[in-house]
This record gives C-alpha cells, sequence and structure tokens, in this order.
C-alpha cells in the first residue's frame, strides 16, 4: 500500500486503527496513530514529509511481537501477513487530531546513510564509527530509527555504500 493510499484511508478517521507491516514493525499512521497513542500505549509520533505525498504525515512504529503482549489494551478486528486493524478498548483523547499533529515537530528526512558520509577516499575507521555511535541520540530515536542506523553502519562498514 502506498503512501497515497493509506493517507486517503486515515482521511476518514475511523474508529479502528490500521497498522502496516514494515520490515520487523507495526506501523500506524495519521488518525491511526492518533488514536493509538491515546487509546493504546503513549509513545513518540513522528512528523515526517514522504516524496510520494505532498504533505507531511505522522507516524508511530513499534515491534511486531508488542500485540501479542498487549492483547488486553485492543480488540483485534482483521490481520494478514500485511496489516492488521485494532480498535481500542479505551480511547480517552487528551486534545483533538488536528491539535496533537499540530504539537509536533517535522522530522527532517535524510537519505539512507547522508548523516554516515564518509570523507572521499578514506574507510569507516574505528574511531569513526565511535564517533558515531556516541553522536546518535539514542533516547529520542523510534525503534525504527535506531534499525536504519545499524543497517546503514554495517553497511558503510561492509563497504557497501
Amino acid at each position: 500500500m502506498t503512501k497515497q493510499e493509506i493517507l486517503e484511508r486515515e482521511d476518514a478517521q475511523s474508529t479502528t486503527i490500521h497498522l502496516y507491516k514494515e520490515g520487523i514493525f507495526w506501523k500506524a499512521y495519521e488518525y491511526s496513530a492518533y488514536r493509538f497513542v491515546f487509546g493504546i500505549l503513549k509513545c513518540k509520533p513522528k512528523k515526517q514529509r514522504f516524496k510520494e505525498t505532498s504533505t507531511e504525515m505522522i507516524h508511530i512504529g513499534f515491534p511486531l511481537t508488542f500485540l501479542d503482549t498487549h492483547q488486553d489494551s485492543f480488540r483485534l478486528i482483521s490481520k494478514d501477513e500485511n496489516t492488521c486493524t485494532i480498535e481500542p478498548v479505551d480511547f480517552l483523547p487528551q486534545m483533538t487530531f488536528e491539535e496533537w499533529k499540530n504539537s509536533i515537530e517535522t522530522t527532517v528526512s535524510n537519505n539512507k546513510g547522508a548523516n554516515l558520509m564518509l570523507p572521499k577516499g578514506t574507510s569507516p575507521t574505528d574511531e569513526y564509527i565511535i564517533n558515531k555511535v556516541r553522536s546518535f541520540n539514542i533516547e529520542s530515536k523510534t525503534p525504527m530509527d535506531c534499525m536504519m542506523f545499524l543497517v546503514d553502519l554495517k553497511k558503510k562498514i561492509n563497504g557497501e555504500v
């Protein structure tokens, strides 16, 4: 499903939460992310502009195993290999969707690995890798950010970038 199709689906502002499998994570976008944050688990959303859409989208992500361990906080509507639809048991929003969306700062999206570029003609050294790991602020990153950081770092180490 494209980001544009997801955006169109989320415009309906359904009472259900639509989740999309991306790698080892479930992701929720826009109104589904809002309902998830105020109905199931308070987590840090990201606002990002995607190339496929001409607008900013809010999204959250969490490991695939989360649903198995938190079944008491939602009702399963449907699930297949790549999508899942759930409905929170309790939905207690502290603000409207628009207020919530406007309160989230936009994340500047770099090209994959752009923040890991090496100077021309050099290879990754122990010092370079240590500095990259030290400067990666894991406390403010989502699980997806952490996974992508490690994937990009591994590619740099293996000379695949």
